[in-house]
């Protein structure tokens, strides 16, 4: 046996498992195909669980490079109205922007800072279980075997499929696709926005700011809206060019980076929190935890892996399903159903005209979207 608990997959669902294992004095090894730091397709946008849970762990999000504390969002209607929120001060931070390079790399910090054996570049080829123990096998490592293991390796689960032939496919439901931009200029410098566009509803286009003069710029959509990846590529690349983008960017923002496209995975089901065996636990990207509603996922991540390293660590995966039953189920279901409002322009439309209504409706919805 050599841990008593392996996890597989070290973004921010692995790491928060690792972490909470590791310091209820668990033995664990920690196993992913890359090596950190590493970008990550992202929004990079920390609302406040996520803010909140990550300080919990210990991680000192001030002290990153990318950090960007976000005091003022806009969102702006279908119809091109703009609801101004205010989304924290100095005593309470609703919304921060962190790179995923950046807090993926700090989270695998700090699990090994806990204990935590960490294993870089190394893919999972097969896995499987028999009687007491998980056994899974990496390129260029070899075997290695735990009585429990958690599967937080991202929407596609290598460690699912290769436990079950028959696992259904997970169904993404959203994808996204997103760029850096420098060169920003005027009110994006400073302000988060995000534009709800008749043709994408019930998604966005977002631009997020970031230190000097860059920003996290992007667009999220059911993938039925449209199509493949080269649509929503096209639709980033008119919004860039869009009129809107250049009066808060200002004219002289261009991409520096190359745009990426991502799944989204929002199917969360408790069905999939645990293999047959309850000897793998699922969390994260693996489960379709991230918001139906926002597209938000590290809070999301960090709960689930939170959860899945407490069951584990007692000896109980089953308690797993409980706890996620509690935490979980009924706000994915809350926020599904909104998502699904949100197809209507004229829902959407509404909606900001009703959240501007006067300071405390505007308050309401800043904690409803953020917090």
């Amino acid at each position: 046996m050599d841990a008593d608990v392996l996890v597989v997959g070290a973004g921010p669902a692995g790491s928060a498992a690792a972490i909470t294992l590791a310091r209820s004095g668990k033995r664990v090894v920690m196993v992913d195909r890359a090596h950190f730091p590493r970008d990550k397709c992202c929004g990079d946008g920390l609302t406040g669980p996520a803010l909140r849970q990550l300080t919990d762990l210990g991680v000192r999000l001030a002290d990153l490079p990318s950090w960007q504390h976000v005091e003022r969002s806009v969102f702006v209607s279908p119809s091109g109205r703009d609801l101004p929120l205010r989304t924290g001060d100095e005593h309470k931070k609703l919304l921060a922007i962190v790179t995923r390079a950046e807090l993926d790399a700090v989270l695998v910090d700090l699990a090994r800072d806990a204990g935590v054996r960490v294993i870089e570049g190394a893919r999972l080829d097969s896995a499987s279980v028999a009687g007491e123990m998980v056994t899974a096998h990496f390129a260029g490592l070899g075997e290695l075997r735990a009585p429990l293991a958690i599967g937080a390796d991202g929407a596609w689960s290598p460690l699912r499929r290769a436990l079950d032939d028959d696992a259904p496919a997970q169904q993404h439901k959203w994808h996204a696709a997103r760029a850096y931009v420098r060169g920003v200029r005027g009110p994006g410098s400073s302000e988060a926005f995000v534009w709800f566009d008749a043709d994408v509803l019930p998604g966005y286009a977002w631009s997020f700011p970031m230190p000097d003069g860059r920003a996290n710029v992007g667009v999220g959509a059911l993938r039925e809206a449209g199509g493949g990846g080269g649509w929503i590529v096209r639709r980033f690349e008119q919004l860039l060019a869009s009129d809107k983008a250049v009066e808060k960017l200002g004219a002289d923002a261009v991409a520096d980076s190359r745009t990426m496209v991502w799944p989204i995975p929002t199917d969360f089901k408790r069905s999939r929190l645990l293999d047959r065996s309850h000897r793998v636990l699922f969390a994260g990207d693996a489960v379709g935890a991230t918001d139906p509603m926002t597209g938000e996922g590290i809070a999301e991540a960090l709960q689930t892996g939170e959860l899945a390293g407490r069951a584990s660590a007692a000896g109980r995966p089953r308690s797993y399903l409980a706890a996620a039953r509690r935490t979980l189920a009924g706000r994915h279901r809350r926020r599904q159903f909104c998502s699904d409002l949100l197809r209507s322009r004229s829902l959407a439309t509404a909606g900001i005209r009703v959240a501007g209504t006067n300071d405390w409706t505007a308050a309401q919805f800043t904690r409803w979207i953020f917090d």
